[in-house]
């Protein structure tokens, strides 16, 4: 049988992959919307850090 510590700590887990999946989605979501704009930026000689921060920026939004 389970400690009620451990199922706390399984649940935790599940927790922290639930959310950190949905992190992940999230981000790949707004770079498939966004594809256009990153390309026009690239072009444009925006270098890829700038691209990168503008889009984490995005995300915290």
């Amino acid at each position: 049988m389970l400690s009620e510590s451990k199922k706390y700590d399984d649940v935790l887990v599940i927790l922290i992959l639930v959310v950190s999946v949905n992190i992940y989605n999230g981000m790949r979501r707004s770079i498939y919307e966004r594809r256009e704009e990153i390309s026009v930026l690239a072009s444009l000689g925006a270098y890829s850090k700038h691209i990168q921060t503008l889009l984490s920026l995005t995300g915290l939004r």
